[in-house]
């Protein structure tokens, strides 16, 4: 299996770079979430960008269905091409609150010991990136997809971006970087509650979809990818979503206790 990985990764790189890029590259707002599945194979998303500080390597978005365990759409693969080589993957500029915390979920992968850092500044650069989230100097998922979730609390209100630092001493293997998620913490243990008594069916969804809760719900928002509300619901116990283009979409279901909780489905 971790040859197949390998082999495949080399194969890819060895295709032209391309990148993708857009004017307008306003910050989001949280909830943000990539997912990587409306990007093409060898590219990184719009907005997003990639920075090797010490040596030299590749950060492209790929699609391993079918060809990895666990992996069903597209992801993000980081990989050396030097030993001691280190290289950063940036979000998307996020709208933050200073003092609030916030929760940052993904998914990794690594079919090899990798050593990978995840940190967040005011700029996407190397020099930025002097707040620390977490620092896994050795994970190995056998080529399997693993979800993370870190929390974090910007100290003062700005745009912020997240940074990956893929930094393994060995070059061999490669990581997988998949559903990069950023929502709001504050209120954490309710909405967590509010989550375990709510169902939300069906998922994927092509017209409706159903909120079941055991609380009275108050209304629902359902934003896109890139943070920007598409749709605001008063009866969110069945939310016509016949409009929305095919893809993966939040759906913020608001209580009248004041919890709320979010929820990802996806558009069929």
């Amino acid at each position: 299996m971790r040859k197949n990985f390998t082999s495949k990764l080399l194969a890819l790189m060895a295709l032209p770079s391309f990148f993708m890029l857009n004017a307008q590259c306003n910050p989001v707002n949280v909830p943000y979430l990539e997912d990587f599945n409306s990007t093409t194979d060898g590219t990184i998303p719009a907005c997003t960008t990639k920075e090797w500080t010490v040596g030299s390597g590749e950060y492209f978005v790929h699609d391993y269905t079918g060809q990895i365990p666990g992996i069903t759409s597209s992801g993000l693969l980081g990989a050396q091409t030097q030993d001691l080589s280190s290289g950063w993957f940036y979000t998307k500029g996020i709208n933050m609150q200073g003092g609030t915390t916030y929760t940052l979920s993904f998914k990794r992968g690594a079919n090899e010991n990798q050593s990978l850092k995840v940190a967040y500044g005011t700029s996407a650069a190397d020099a930025s990136m002097v707040n620390l989230i977490n620092d896994t100097p050795v994970f190995n998922t056998m080529a399997t997809l693993v979800p993370v979730t870190y929390t974090f609390t910007p100290a003062s209100t700005g745009v912020y971006y997240l940074g990956f630092n893929l930094y393994t001493p060995n070059s061999s293997g490669a990581i997988l970087l998949d559903d990069i998620s950023v929502t709001t913490a504050t209120l954490a243990t309710a909405e967590t509650s509010a989550s375990r008594d709510m169902a939300i069916y069906p998922n994927p969804a092509t017209d409706y979809i159903t909120v079941q809760s055991k609380q009275k719900i108050a209304g629902a928002e359902i934003f896109d990818v890139s943070g920007r509300k598409v749709l605001l619901s008063d009866k969110a116990d069945r939310i016509n979503v016949s409009s929305l283009l095919k893809g993966t979409y939040i759906l913020n279901v608001k209580n009248a206790d004041g919890t709320s909780s979010t929820h990802k489905f996806i558009k069929k």
